[in-house]
């Protein structure tokens, strides 16, 4: 590995020393190839060299200035090897019917910040191919035939913002593909056949975008996107995802948008958007199998846009709630019930709460009120009444026991002589009294 990193090291040294044929030498030879025109577009010297049939990327370009764009588009290019013009900033090589790039084949080029390989047929992208591009900030490699990213496929892009690696046919991407990509904002894996999410955790990126639609994602791991802590939209869009862990997007404090729409998803779990989500403001999730959405599942009231049509809504009591969404959803999506038949078809919020069999249709809320107080009224009488009987005939006791013990026609006498009552006999006909 050692030998290897010194061999890189010299030969890369040797490409850039070598400027023999770099830039618009007057004595250049071969003569620039006839159709190529040099212009000045965007306060840029341009050369466009487009739809000749050319076989290679010419070693002359027309023009006394050397050129800081070059547009090579439309040709015959099959192989890509050393290009020497190290003043470009700028380089097109699209629909070239390219297949594979030398290493070291953009040795010289470390002023560009944009490569645009896009509509070919590279099949191959190794550690070293893009070698020398220190200051590339956007890298585009959309519709080739790539297959899958080694092990620091992208190492020596330090400085890249921009990376569009959609629409191949990437299937694996090795732990580590995106190391070194410190300053990466947007990743477009998009169109892919990938049927794992890629693994980012030993990585250090800072992405803004992340696209991962239009691949073959059948389920998303636990805590996936933990180190994107600054992701700001996130495509999922288009896959075929049937659930979701509760913890799939924990970690994403600054996720506005949130594409999860064209995939099998039947069921949302309660706890999949825990997190205080200050930041969501845009949810799809249309055209899957969804039939009941609860009221805290989402952070409704912050949303601006929530799509969930196309799903197998389930329309009952219990998603009667949904209509409170009506603020939210009318410019963006409709409700349409599959089920229960009889409402099949037809748009929850057109829909009246017999329509759903709640158990309290038809009941008036004030007239529930009423009843209630009328109720406690009546409690509060009865209540008062049986106070009152009571009291009474306490009292009337009460009178009795005194009445006897101050002698009364029936005080108890015995030789003439009056006897005292006895507590107990008081009690006894009291009891009698009763």
């Amino acid at each position: 590995m050692v030998l290897k990193g010194i061999l890189v090291t010299i030969a890369t040294l040797l490409l850039l020393t070598d400027s023999s044929q770099s830039g618009n030498d007057d004595g250049c030879k071969p003569a620039p190839p006839s159709g190529c025109v040099y212009k000045v577009t965007d306060n840029l010297p341009t050369v466009i060299c487009n739809n000749l049939n050319l076989k290679a990327i010419p070693t002359c370009l027309p023009g006394k200035t050397h050129p800081k764009k070059l547009i090579i588009n439309g040709n015959n290019i099959s192989q890509i090897t050393s290009i020497r013009y190290d003043t470009l900033e700028y380089l097109y090589i699209e629909s070239d019917n390219v297949l594979n790039i030398v290493l070291y084949a953009f040795g010289h080029l470390s002023n560009l910040t944009v490569l645009s390989l896009r509509n070919n047929f590279i099949t191959d992208i190794q550690r070293d191919t893009f070698i020398g591009l220190t200051h590339l900030k956007e890298l585009y490699l959309t519709n080739n035939s790539i297959k899958t990213l080694p092990h620091h496929a992208f190492f020596y892009l330090p400085q890249l913002k921009i990376l569009e690696i959609n629409k191949n046919s990437i299937a694996s991407i090795s732990d580590g593909a995106f190391a070194n990509l410190t300053v990466l904002s947007e990743l477009n894996l998009r169109d892919n056949k990938l049927i794992a999410v890629p693994k980012f955790n030993n990585t250090r990126l800072d992405l803004d975008i992340l696209n991962l639609g239009q691949n073959k994602l059948t389920e998303i791991p636990h805590e996936p996107f933990k180190t994107l802590k600054y992701l700001k939209t996130l495509y999922l869009d288009d896959n075929e995802i049937i659930t979701l862990p509760h913890s799939a997007f924990w970690g994403l404090d600054h996720l506005k948008l949130l594409h999860l729409e064209n995939n099998q998803l039947s069921h949302i779990w309660y706890h999949l958007f825990l997190d205080p989500w200050e930041s969501l403001l845009e949810v799809y999730l249309h055209n899957n199998n969804i039939a009941e959405l609860n009221p805290i599942q989402l952070p409704w009231k912050q949303l601006h846009v929530v799509t969930l049509d196309d799903n197998h809504w389930l329309c009952t009591c219990k998603t009667v709630w949904m209509k409170s969404l009506r603020a939210v959803i009318d410019n963006s999506t409709s409700i349409i019930c599959a089920n229960p038949p009889e409402v099949q078809g037809q748009n929850i919020l057109n829909l009246d709460d017999s329509s759903l069999h709640c158990s309290h249709s038809g009941v008036s809320i004030p007239g529930i009120i009423v009843g209630v107080l009328i109720s406690l009224a009546l409690l509060v009488t009865v209540g008062y009444l049986l106070y009152r009987c009571v009291k009474r005939k306490s009292i009337h006791l009460a009178s009795t026991s005194v009445y006897r013990r101050m002698g009364g026609s029936h005080s108890n006498q015995r030789n003439g002589r009056e006897l005292p009552v006895s507590n107990q006999t008081l009690h006894d006909e009291g009891d009698d009294e009763l």
